[in-house]
């Protein structure tokens, strides 16, 4: 009896190629690779490139192929990219699925009016996407771009789907303008994220949760998002980006600018460099518990097992709505008489200064921040 053909394991333990139906149809190749059968799509790019001659241009020929008939499930594919520097392209005609898809260095992808999912996708080196759909998502959920990318938005009206994708690389993004969303949310940028001077985000542009790794010469990346978002008045996302703005102006100052540093550094992790009230207001509140505690232990009152009375409470209070209060010259009296007694060593005057001059400070950062939060042009 004939032995049975040979199938594309790629996903053994799932559901299996999604090509296999089209093998016959177009000519489709099973490959031995490590002990495993691959069809040409499946096989591993290292085995593209080591084991087997395969040419790009033919690969995107049988890919342009399997989707003319009738092909959707391309999940798992491996596309390389041209070898020398010159972009291969890959053109995607019909919705269909591509996630945990992986691409060599240096591939285009364009779209013929149609969305794509390619959520969990690898890009391995320069990757260009461009003449995205105007009429459906491109989903990029939780890829990983370890080269260079640019994406040209063109006249799409939907939206792209960034969402827990990792950037190693520069990415640079264009004629996003039309966007219904751009969304970045959970993403990590090894660089700042690169828009034209003159960029108008989409209404629904979002970077909740996202990390950046700040770096000085992304400085004026940073304020360009700043301003897009200035222009709707997007406060939060505004301010965010001041502080990623700061941050790497800070960066660049030189060694011997050491005061400038150490104010810029205070300046950012007491208040996002004036842009977050909340962040003030918890240290305004530390700074009160804290300095409440030293008063007590100070005074002899820190025991547990005594009860609660509200000198040191009341005192370290009055530090705050009464500054310097024990640098007067009037009699010590109530509350400040009962924790510091009637003649307050020096240490005690350092204590309370330095509580006052700290409770000012952040007393003006929150308001400050208010401001940002709820100025009106």
């Amino acid at each position: 009896m004939p032995s049975d053909p040979k199938r594309c394991s790629w996903d053994e333990e799932g559901d299996g190629c999604g090509l296999v139906n089209f093998q016959t149809t177009v000519g489709l190749e099973i490959l031995e690779y490590e002990g495993r059968d691959y069809c040409l799509l499946h096989l591993h790019l290292k085995a593209k490139r080591d084991k087997y001659t395969v040419q790009p241009n033919s690969l995107s020929q049988i890919f342009h192929q399997l989707q003319i008939a009738g092909a959707t499930d391309f999940r798992g594919v491996q596309l390389p990219g041209f070898p020398h520097n010159v972009l291969q392209t890959y053109s995607i005609q019909r919705p269909i699925m591509m996630r945990n898809a992986v691409f060599g260095d240096w591939v285009r992808l364009t779209f013929e009016n149609v969305g794509c999912d390619l959520s969990g996708s690898i890009f391995e080196g320069v990757t260009d996407i461009d003449n995205l759909s105007n009429q459906q998502e491109v989903s990029l959920r939780q890829c990983k771009f370890l080269g260079r990318l640019k994406v040209d938005a063109g006249n799409s009206r939907f939206a792209i789907d960034f969402t827990k994708s990792e950037f190693c690389e520069r990415a640079r993004f264009s004629q996003v303008d039309s966007l219904e969303s751009l969304l970045f949310a959970g993403c990590r940028f090894a660089y700042a994220p690169e828009f034209s001077s003159e960029v108008k985000l989409p209404p629904k542009t979002s970077f909740d949760r996202a990390e950046f790794t700040v770096r000085a010469e992304d400085e004026s990346a940073y304020r360009t998002i700043r301003n897009a978002f200035a222009t709707p008045r997007a406060r939060d996302a505004e301010g965010r980006f001041y502080a990623y703005e700061k941050q790497a102006q800070r960066m660049s100052l030189r060694r011997d600018q050491w005061l400038q540093r150490i104010i810029s550094w205070l300046y950012d992790k007491f208040s996002r460099y004036g842009s977050s009230y909340e962040r003030a207001l918890f240290w305004f509140a530390g700074f009160q518990l804290a300095f409440g505690l030293l008063y007590a232990w100070k005074s002899d009152r820190l025991d547990m097992g005594r009860s609660l009375d509200g000198a040191v409470p009341a005192f370290t209070f009055a530090q705050v709505v009464k500054p310097f209060e024990l640098f007067t010259s009037r009699p010590v009296a109530g509350n400040a008489l009962e924790v510091v007694g009637p003649d307050p060593s020096g240490w005690w005057l350092l204590l309370t200064a330095s509580q006052s001059l700290a409770s000012l400070s952040l007393v003006a950062l929150i308001l400050l921040a208010l401001r940002w939060r709820f100025r009106r042009e």
